[in-house]
């Protein structure tokens, strides 16, 4: 599923008139790179005491205007309030944790000035980053959450959308006391004076530098799995869409009359009494790899390397882990998320087959599972049963 982040630059902003200002005029022995580092830690980590040092800005001012920065972030995700027409309905406390943890998601980011070398009228500034992988750590634990939760209450209960952002929230928390952060990486930005005479960083050389920061491009799944941004849809849409995209986790009731297939066939897709395609698992293997990141820590996970080609079906073919069942006797296996799964794609009639793997914890005495597939475009079910060594 495509992930898209809405990165609101009101954090970078929102405080610019208010903090351009320090250092004033350009004076003999200016430290453009200590003036950066005070900038960085003022906007982004809301550690505003050197900032206030520098500028003659009360550090009271800086905090305030950091937190409308990160007020407006969260707002720009839920909306205003419970009463602004596409705000999402959560609680005031829910709305002010969220608020907790992206201050303490900005502080444990990482960046080291490293060069600030003159240009003209400007600073050239170097910042080292590492980027924080909070989605990759948070992704299969709130996948967890999400799928126990649905396994006894409702998407229509009237709590449902608070309870989903809190899970999601759950999972945020666990992944920072988690996270691993890339190798480094440099961003340049510009250190000039704006039209008032005064030292400000832009917004755009702000948000890239974020984006180098923690991995926004793919914090928060889309509504639909498009290229859509939370500004596009409504957050219940996009809390929807999480239950839409959970694994399906009731048993088959018409198993017994699916067509039954073993591990390596050849199977028909067909449309209209048409064949428009092919389908195979190709195997199924025992891995004795994990992710540190799931807490569930399965007794034993399975890898299904399957191929599907399209043949002739008029629109792009796909088959992802929302068409796969996993059985477990009479139990519906759960998915599981290591590192190196290769993830399905569309595939237009006429192109190349697609190879793809999807993992699943199983029981540990488990010595066969039945993989039960529906796809989203062809709902034609069909079973493959696949021994486990």
């Amino acid at each position: 599923m495509k992930k898209k982040w809405m990165v609101s630059t009101a954090l970078l902003c929102s405080a610019a008139l208010l903090v351009s200002g320090c250092g004033g005029k350009k004076a003999d022995g200016f430290d453009a790179a200590g003036y950066t580092t005070a900038y960085l830690d003022g906007m982004i980590k809301g550690d505003t005491d050197s900032l206030a040092s520098l500028s003659g800005t009360s550090a009271e001012d800086l905090t305030a205007a950091f937190d409308t920065g990160i007020d407006e972030l969260v707002t720009s995700f839920f909306g205003s309030d419970d009463n602004t027409p596409g705000s999402t309905q959560i609680s005031a406390q829910l709305r002010q944790d969220y608020t907790t943890f992206w201050k303490n998601a900005f502080a444990d980011t990482k960046y080291d000035i490293k060069e600030a070398e003159e240009k003209d009228s400007s600073y050239q500034v170097t910042v080292e980053t590492q980027q924080m992988q909070l989605y990759t750590a948070m992704e299969p634990v709130y996948n967890e959450k999400l799928a126990d939760y649905l396994k006894d209450n409702s998407v229509d209960s009237d709590q449902y959308i608070e309870d989903v952002y809190t899970l999601m929230l759950e999972a945020y928390q666990s992944a920072l006391d988690t996270v691993t952060y890339s190798d480094p990486q440099e961003v340049t930005v510009t250190l000039q004076k704006d039209d008032s005479d005064l030292w400000s960083i832009s917004s755009d050389d702000m948000t890239t530098l974020k984006n180098a920061l923690i991995d926004l491009s793919t914090l928060t799944p889309s509504a639909d799995g498009t290229d859509e941004t939370p500004a596009q849809a409504s957050a219940e849409e996009i809390a929807n869409s999480q239950s839409e995209g959970a694994p399906n986790l009731e048993y088959p009731e018409d198993l017994g009359s699916t067509p039954a297939y073993k591990v390596g066939d050849t199977i028909p897709l067909q449309s209209d009494g048409k064949d428009v395609g092919t389908f195979c698992i190709d195997k199924v293997e025992v891995t004795d790899e994990r992710n540190e990141y799931n807490p569930t820590n399965p007794d034993k996970v399975i890898v299904i390397t399957y191929t599907y080609k399209n043949t002739a079906f008029d629109n792009p073919l796909l088959y992802d882990q929302m068409s796969f069942r996993i059985l477990d006797g009479d139990t519906v296996c759960l998915p599981y998320y290591p590192s190196d799964l290769i993830s399905p794609e569309l595939v237009n009639a006429g192109d190349d087959a697609v190879t793809a793997t999807l993992a699943y914890g199983v029981s540990a005495s488990c010595n066969e599972v039945t993989i039960y597939v529906e796809g989203t475009q062809i709902p034609t079910p069909f079973q493959v049963s696949a021994s486990i060594s």
